[in-house]
């Protein structure tokens, strides 16, 4: 059930919030160090992401937490998503009216039975409800942004000139960067001076050996 997944999402995203202020602030420390312990220390974040269970060491970061989802009860009484739409939408015009009161808010769930009884939600319940569209509206938004962006940047690349090699010149763009996952191609401005190109190009060179450029789009997703 989408609420179910929203609910481990948010308990993964909490305890995952508090490892990154605690790369943060070990990035701090070790702002000198090589990259290589930068990326080891964000690889620690994704896992933490990423992971659906927690693993209990002597000593963690991490404080004890509660489960969002293990104090959610439709665990076992699941709800569908038009149900939990119209709890939601109660809620809210509650909350407008200055009237909310959590036995003010029901929603009909099926029984052992097959049949379906009404019963009042928890602010939990829907706390996790309403969080669940806001979610997926984030989810999407956020594609769309990228699928933009993604557009204007492929526009303004339209007529880039070839200097050497994966190496182009498009004059409408700022900096330099490289695109592509399996041939990567690296674009400088046309404005950038001859005397430049040469430590530039070997810059970006290394973020195509570091991989980089397969990293970056990992971390986005």
């Amino acid at each position: 059930m989408l609420d179910m997944l929203f609910a481990h999402i948010l308990d993964m995203s909490l305890r995952g919030s508090v490892v990154i202020v605690a790369v943060m602030l070990v990035r701090l420390i070790l702002k000198k160090a090589p990259k290589v312990f930068s990326y080891a220390l964000w690889g620690v974040v994704l896992f933490r992401l990423l992971c659906p269970v927690t693993i209990q060491l002597p000593v963690s970061v991490i404080p004890d937490m509660e489960s969002v989802a293990e104090g959610y009860r439709f665990a076992h009484d699941p709800i569908t998503v038009i149900d939990a739409g119209k709890a939601v939408y109660q809620a809210a015009d509650d909350a407008a009216n200055r009237q909310l009161d959590v036995q003010q808010v029901y929603i009909d769930v099926p029984s052992s039975l097959g049949d379906y009884r009404l019963r009042a939600a928890t602010l939990s319940e829907i706390f996790v409800m309403a969080g669940q569209f806001v979610w997926l509206a984030g989810i999407a938004v956020l594609l769309i942004y990228c699928i933009i962006s993604c557009i204007k940047l492929r526009r303004k690349l339209i007529g880039a000139a070839p200097l050497r090699g994966n190496v182009f010149l498009a004059d409408h763009i700022d900096s330099p960067f490289v695109l592509g996952l399996i041939k990567p191609k690296i674009y400088l401005p046309s404005a950038l001076r001859e005397g430049e190109r040469g430590y530039i190009i070997a810059h970006e060179r290394h973020h195509v050996r570091r991989l980089d450029h397969i990293i970056k789009p990992v971390a986005f997703f």
